[in-house]
């Protein structure tokens, strides 16, 4: 999994879930199914089920690159675009909706 697609703050835990899910799926899913543990197969595939979700959920693989299309283009305007937060993905949902909203002088349009 490439963690390029993956906001910098989330990196770390997106890190850390992979190796807990490739660990669940290679050792401890293999050992309950040997030892007829259907019980705690049925814990550690939901356990994969919520790892995987979570993963999903931070991984914003469209949102970074449009992201980064978008902070090289303000860039190249002399405009200093090196830090973006989740505050306007969280605010607009969408990196096009901000850029819809945003004036060019980065004053709300509907004010």
């Amino acid at each position: 999994m490439n963690l390029n697609h993956f906001l910098k703050s989330d990196r770390e835990k997106a890190e850390r879930l992979l190796r807990s899910t490739q660990n669940l799926i290679s050792e401890l899913l293999p050992a309950a199914i040997e030892d007829q543990d259907f019980d705690g197969c049925v814990e550690i595939a939901a356990t994969i089920i919520s790892n995987c979700r979570d993963l999903k959920r931070m991984e914003h693989q469209e949102q970074a690159i449009i992201l980064h299309e978008i902070a090289s283009k303000l860039m190249r305007k002399g405009v200093d675009a090196s830090t973006v937060g989740r505050s306007y993905i969280n605010r607009y949902g969408d990196p096009l909706e901000y850029l819809k909203c945003e004036g060019a002088d980065g004053q709300d349009d509907d004010k």
